[in-house]
């Protein structure tokens, strides 16, 4: 029997996201999000230890949020898991604003 340790609940939902690293920009959709990073699904994953940064756009007010992060782990052909890092001012708090809505 599995456990899952994450410390931050992840929420199954499909969101825009714009990840650049080097000089490349790609818009992909997540699987899933949560407080501490996001599954987003691309042909063209980022090795683990790159440090991407990724805008998110919740569909309120189609509000973006910016938010640096790093890969932890691909699978080669569908997608990419991203630890969240640095948020940019406000992000962190739309994003648990956003995330909130789904526990009521």
């Amino acid at each position: 029997m599995s456990q899952d340790l994450r410390r931050y609940r992840r929420y199954p939902i499909k969101l825009r996201v714009q990840f650049s690293h080097t000089d490349r920009v790609v818009e992909v959709s997540s699987r899933d999000i949560s407080l501490g990073g996001v599954y987003v699904a691309t042909s063209k994953p980022a090795i683990p230890g790159t440090v991407i940064k990724l805008a998110v756009t919740l569909p309120e007010n189609q509000v973006e949020i910016r938010v640096a992060g790093i890969v932890v782990h691909f699978i080669a052909g569908r997608g990419m898991g991203v630890e969240f890092k640095t948020f940019a001012r406000g992000a962190r708090k739309a994003l648990t604003a956003y995330l909130d809505a789904f526990e009521a």
